[in-house]
């Protein structure tokens, strides 16, 4: 199923329009911004007389006093196992592979 716009619905049709009206409007500010005069640098005084004084101040370094570490926790107490726990042994059989 095709889905059909109305012409004045279709925005791509009036899309060379619009770039060249904002290519348009781009370029006209950027001529005004040139072709403002700006105002001369004749009323400003410059003042030469007063400075100011920067004093430096030694800052000290902070010295980070590291807590000591705590203790190592106590070992467990042993435990009791008895003797008479057997292992049995399994045998494994040799496979071949090809």
């Amino acid at each position: 199923m095709a889905l059909y716009k109305t012409p004045k619905a279709d925005l791509k049709r009036k899309y060379p329009l619009f770039l060249q009206l904002g290519l348009l409007v781009s370029l006209g500010l950027v001529i005004a911004a040139f072709t403002v005069p700006l105002p001369d640098g004749d009323d400003v005084v410059m003042m030469d007389d007063a400075q100011e004084i920067i004093e430096l101040e030694d800052i000290e370094q902070t010295q980070q006093i590291q807590p000591p570490p705590p203790p190592p926790p106590a070992p467990p107490p042993p435990q009791e196992v008895p003797d008479d726990v057997e292992i049995e042994e399994e045998v494994l059989e040799d496979i071949e592979l090809d």
